[in-house]
C-alpha cells in the first residue's frame, strides 16, 4: 500500500481523544438507534475504507468552520464534557456551549452529505441528541435557563440551515435517560432482544443493516442471492445519484430564474446562438384536506376510503 495512503488512513482511523473511550459510556449520539449502538459497542465497528473515513470526518470539518467563526466570541466552550451526576456512564460532549448571565446556549452542528438536501425539519435523532445535551447541561447548571440550536451545513454546496427555539424539557430528557440506561444494561447483559431499531437518514450507511429488524432483515425469510446482478444493481444505484444531482441542479436553477423574473411575465436568453423564451405562468391549485375531512366526517371518510396494495423493490 502506498505510504502516503497508509499515513492518511492511520491518522483518520485513530479515535478522537477528546471523546475518550466511547465503549465505556453512552453518549448523546448513541441514542439515535439503540440496536446500532449495542452492536457497535459490543462487537466493535467494522474496518472502514479511506473513502468512508473521509466522509465520517466531514462533521469535524463543519465543527472547525464554526469554531473559527466563534473564535472571537467570549464565554464559549468547545467539546464541553458533561456527565450525569447520578449515572456515571451517561456522558455527552457538546459541540459548542455559550455562557450568559442567566442563560446557557447549546449548539449542535450537523454535516449534510453531498447529494442530500437540507431537511425542512430536524431529524428525530438530531432532536434527541440535542435534548440529551441540554438535559445534562441543566443538571450541571441548575440555576440557568438552557436553550438549544441545531446548525446544519452542506460544505459541498454551501447551503446551511438553522433550527432554533429549543429549550430544556424534563419529560423528553428523562425518556432519553431511560433509553440510555436500557442500552447500557443490554450491553452488560449481552442481550439486545428488547432494544428498538430506529430508522434514520443514516440507515444506508449502517454496518448492521443486513440483520436489522427495522431496515432489512425479516425473520425466517430466506435471502435471495443476486450477486449475478451486481453490475445491474450498481448501474441502478449510480443512476439514483445522477437523478439526485439533476434534481438538485434543477431546483437551484428554477429558484434563480423565478427570483430573476420578479414582477415580469416574459424573459429571453440565448444559449448556443439560439433564443430561449421564458414565460411566467400563474397556476391555481386546489388540494383536498384529507386530515380535516377525516376529523369532521369520519363516517364518510371510512365509507369512501379505498385500500389497495402493491410491492416495490427498495435498493439501499
Amino acid at each position: 500500500m502506498n505510504k502516503l495512503y497508509q499515513l492518511i488512513y492511520d491518522a483518520l482511523s485513530s479515535p478522537n481523544e477528546e471523546l475518550g473511550d466511547r465503549s465505556k459510556y453512552i453518549g448523546s449520539s448513541d441514542l439515535g438507534c439503540p440496536y446500532q449502538t449495542y452492536h457497535n459497542k459490543k462487537n466493535g465497528a467494522q474496518p472502514k475504507t479511506l473513502s468512508q473515513l473521509l466522509v465520517l470526518r466531514r462533521g469535524e470539518m463543519v465543527e472547525a468552520i464554526l469554531k473559527k467563526a466563534f473564535s472571537n466570541c467570549p464565554n464559549v466552550a468547545y467539546q464541553k464534557e458533561y456527565q450525569h451526576p447520578e449515572i456515571d456512564y451517561i456522558k455527552s460532549h457538546l459541540d459548542f456551549e455559550f455562557f450568559g448571565k442567566d442563560t446557557i446556549g447549546v449548539l449542535e452542528c450537523k454535516s449534510i452529505g453531498k447529494d442530500a438536501p437540507l431537511p425542512k425539519t430536524p431529524y428525530q435523532n438530531w432532536n434527541d441528541q440535542l435534548n440529551m445535551q441540554m438535559g445534562l447541561s441543566h443538571l450541571n447548571n441548575p440555576t440557568k435557563l438552557i436553550k438549544g440550536v441545531i446548525v446544519a451545513i452542506n460544505i459541498t454546496n454551501g447551503e446551511f440551515k438553522i433550527f432554533d427555539g429549543y429549550q430544556y424539557n424534563e419529560t423528553s430528557f428523562n425518556k432519553l435517560v431511560q433509553r440510555a440506561q436500557k442500552i447500557y444494561h443490554a450491553i452488560q447483559n449481552s442481550n439486545y432482544e428488547d432494544l428498538e431499531a430506529i430508522q434514520s437518514p443514516i440507515c444506508n450507511y449502517c454496518q448492521h443493516k443486513i440483520h436489522c429488524p427495522s431496515f432489512f432483515y425479516v425473520k425466517n425469510e430466506e435471502i435471495l442471492d443476486l450477486t449475478y446482478l451486481n453490475d445491474i444493481v450498481s448501474e441502478f444505484l449510480q443512476s439514483q445519484i445522477y437523478e439526485s444531482e439533476a434534481k438538485q441542479t434543477k431546483q437551484t436553477a428554477q429558484q434563480a430564474i423565478q427570483e430573476a423574473f420578479n414582477n415580469y411575465k416574459l424573459g429571453i436568453c440565448n444559449i448556443d446562438g439560439e433564443d430561449i423564451r421564458l414565460k411566467k405562468v400563474d397556476v391555481e391549485k386546489y388540494s383536498f384536506n384529507e386530515k380535516l375531512f377525516k376529523d369532521e366526517h369520519p363516517d364518510l371518510y371510512d365509507k369512501y376510503l379505498r385500500k389497495s396494495s402493491y410491492s416495490y423493490i427498495r435498493v439501499q
